[in-house]
């Protein structure tokens, strides 16, 4: 934050008491907020797009919206799942990384080295395929998957119904990267969680949404743009470590606001 040149933000006065039941009836429970989100009727409701694309699970980091689509994909859709393995080729110095260390990582907007699919799953497009409404952060319902190209269709916007054969492209990391590699493999991820980036593409009228804050927000307005996904504040359910504040034990989170820039 230093880097931006703005101030510290200030967590005690932009502190919020979270009204919403979580801890004591959810357990601490990904599977539960999920089955309040999605009520486990995806294989039922693929088809219908607005269902699928009104529905998403909102985290602040990466990590904890891959622990999310985890417990989606294994346990809330039926038939077996796809695993898809990249190929990742190192462009220079290639005796000093190993190829394990290549497939750790993750550089932004890359697919990751394993990804695993189901049928009706939700998944997002990283890359722009073309222009007729593939581009970078569009939703899709997985309808069939092969080797070589997964067959999907479009969720939300304007060109919702249109379907699409997605291939392996090879992605390669920009030059800021310590490193150049490529990695060739689905330009998707699944999209049942997302990051509060992520998600300002959603439907601000979404019919239900999960707030899963493992860890709080660390920047300017995360947690006002996870609430504003929905419309009635009885349709978002969150999930948050309860802590203690002032000797007082509830459930807490950091909302951070840069009020100089407001």
């Amino acid at each position: 934050m230093a880097n931006l040149g703005l101030p510290e933000p200030d967590f005690e006065s932009e502190l919020d008491v979270l009204p919403m039941i979580m801890q004591e009836e959810l357990n601490f429970d990904k599977s539960a907020l999920c089955d309040r989100v999605f009520e486990r009727g995806i294989d039922e409701n693929y088809g219908e797009r607005l269902w699928m694309s009104s529905r998403a699970i909102i985290t602040p980091t990466n990590k904890a919206a891959e622990e999310v689509n985890t417990v989606v994909i294994s346990k809330f859709l039926r038939g077996d799942s796809k695993t898809y393995r990249s190929c990742d080729t190192l462009h220079e110095n290639e005796n000093e990384f190993p190829v394990e260390l290549i497939n750790d990582r993750n550089p932004s907007g890359f697919p990751p080295y394993v990804l695993v699919l189901k049928k009706h799953s939700s998944i997002m497009l990283l890359r722009n395929l073309d222009a007729a409404g593939h581009c970078n952060g569009t939703r899709y319902i997985v309808l069939n998957l092969h080797n070589h190209i997964t067959e999907a269709e479009v969720a939300n916007g304007t060109h919702a119904g249109i379907r699409i054969m997605i291939p392996r492209i090879s992605l390669t990391t920009t030059k800021d990267y310590p490193f150049s590699f490529s990695r060739k493999q689905f330009p998707v991820k699944p999209a049942f969680g997302m990051t509060s980036n992520k998600s300002q593409g959603l439907d601000k009228c979404s019919e239900k949404a999960g707030i899963y804050l493992p860890t709080p927000v660390f920047s300017h307005s995360q947690f006002y743009v996870a609430n504003s996904r929905v419309g009635f504040e009885n349709n978002v359910h969150i999930l948050a470590l309860a802590s203690e504040y002032k000797g007082r034990k509830r459930i807490y989170t950091d909302n951070v606001v840069y009020k100089e820039i407001l």
